[in-house]
């Protein structure tokens, strides 16, 4: 959803979907390359957690637009969370010698990274308007319908 433009931009969701898993899969290469194991499978749990918490927010999303019950919305929300900190909590006490924390934090870090790529690739290609330009062009459409000649 773009909020400058004045409505929704239906693709985002998948766009935001998919950037994520490359930006995940290119992070994972690079560490794989030059730092330790433990750093990239933390990388690797920290990303997969953060994309699979965005596409159960994409699917509750859609269902708030569809049954518009947001207390479903938030309940789904509380619940997801507190699910995938337990998730995450087990998986690092369980494995410490496998998941470095730093690492996971690192793949935490996956989604602001994500959001930051995938909003200059609408900017580039033209998708986002400010909402001053936009009056500003309503405001010459409007002083040209009124004039009226003498």
């Amino acid at each position: 959803m773009i909020i400058w433009s004045g409505t929704i931009d239906e693709g985002f969701g998948r766009r935001f979907l998919i950037a994520g898993w490359l930006v995940l899969l290119a992070l994972v290469a690079a560490s794989n390359i030059f730092l330790a194991y433990r750093l990239t499978f933390g990388i690797l749990l920290g990303g997969i957690t953060i994309n699979l918490n965005f596409l159960w927010i994409y699917r509750d999303t859609w269902r708030l637009l569809k049954h518009k019950s947001p207390f479903m919305y938030f309940f789904g929300f509380v619940a997801r969370l507190t699910l995938l900190a337990l998730a995450l909590g087990f998986i690092l006490v369980r494995f410490p010698e496998t998941f470095s924390i730093p690492g996971v934090l690192i793949g935490l870090s996956i989604g602001p990274l994500t959001l930051f790529v995938v909003l200059i690739q609408i900017w580039i290609s033209g998708g986002l308007k400010h909402t001053g330009e936009q009056k500003n062009s309503e405001d010459k459409k409007r002083k040209k319908s009124t004039i009226k000649p003498d």
